[in-house]
């Protein structure tokens, strides 16, 4: 009886083993490369690739905005696939996950920058955009960045969302952005910044109204300086923080980030059906939220992250 038996639990031992591997072969997939649809006024950006609880918030909002009323070609969504560590890590939720991200693009700065663009051939009377990411203060350098030209250390100092869609340029390895740019590549399709994103929003018409909610640390730099997203007509903005200020949730094992999980509570509480995201009264969804964080903070000793809000709406 003893050897039958080890052979079964060898058995399953193997069988765990290949479904471990086919599963982290089905993250490995291509991204779809088909353009946004022409009707886009939704776009779900997950940019973090090394945990599950990114992609979670944009599976969550795409089915609220979907039981909303809001069409499935109306809706684009993007991510970054995980590490094998990520993966690893975070397997249950990212196997939960991956057949609902398995149609979203790639998220990286130029296809999601190029994608807003392309949106604004034909724009919509709303444009409503999500991305929930890492946020970093600046792009980055070392101590010899006083050797680069001016125009790299400017590119370097600047603070940024992480879209690790496209590994070559990630947040976090100045030198690969850098390499990009000396060959060529445009500043705006290296990395998310205040400076890129607001000149892909400026492709939509004064007229649209343009939604930017922006789950990250660090993101209130979206709202401040000369590059601050409200700067562009009929705008409104709500950051996960301050622009000197870290967010909270975002390792492995967290189902979703402070925020992030504060927003969709939140957003559950105001969108019925019928409800577009026009339609949303986001200076009362951003008190919300921000007292949500507060007292899940406080209950855990963390720093304040002082979630912002800024808007140019008329």
């Amino acid at each position: 009886m003893t050897r039958p038996r080890t052979t079964a639990i060898g058995l399953g031992l193997l069988l765990a083993t290949a479904c471990h591997r086919t599963d982290f072969a089905a993250m490995s997939t291509p991204y779809p490369t088909a353009p946004p649809s022409p009707s886009t006024r939704v776009m779900l950006v997950a940019g973090g690739n090394d945990v599950a609880n990114f992609a979670e918030e944009v599976v969550r909002q795409r089915g609220l905005w979907r039981r909303a009323g809001v069409a499935a070609d109306d809706i684009a969504c993007y991510w970054a696939k995980p590490t094998a560590r990520a993966f690893a890590a975070d397997r249950p939720q990212y196997g939960r996950l991956h057949d609902e991200m398995a149609d979203c693009a790639e998220a990286s700065a130029a296809r999601v920058l190029g994608d807003i663009e392309t949106i604004a051939l034909a724009p919509p009377e709303t444009f409503y955009l999500y991305i929930t990411a890492h946020g970093v203060p600046s792009l980055g350098g070392d101590a010899r960045s006083w050797v680069l030209a001016p125009e790299e250390r400017a590119f370097l100092a600047q603070p940024a969302l992480a879209l690790d869609g496209d590994p070559s340029v990630r947040v976090g390895a100045p030198a690969d952005q850098l390499a990009a740019l000396r060959s060529g590549t445009p500043a705006d399709r290296v990395a998310l910044t205040p400076a890129s994103l607001r000149a892909a929003l400026s492709t939509l018409p004064d007229a649209t109204e343009k939604i930017v909610v922006l789950q990250g640390c660090y993101s209130g730099a979206f709202l401040a300086g000369p590059d601050a997203l409200t700067s562009l007509p009929n705008t409104t903005v709500l950051t996960a923080a301050a622009s000197n200020r870290p967010s909270f949730g975002c390792g492995a094992g967290t189902r979703e980030t402070f925020w992030g999980g504060a927003l969709g509570r939140t957003l559950e509480d105001h969108v019925r059906r019928g409800t577009a995201p026009e339609h949303v009264k986001w200076h009362d969804v951003h008190l919300d939220v921000a007292a949500r964080v507060r007292r899940l903070e406080r209950a855990l000793g963390q720093r304040p992250s002082r979630p912002q809000f800024g808007t140019s709406a008329r």
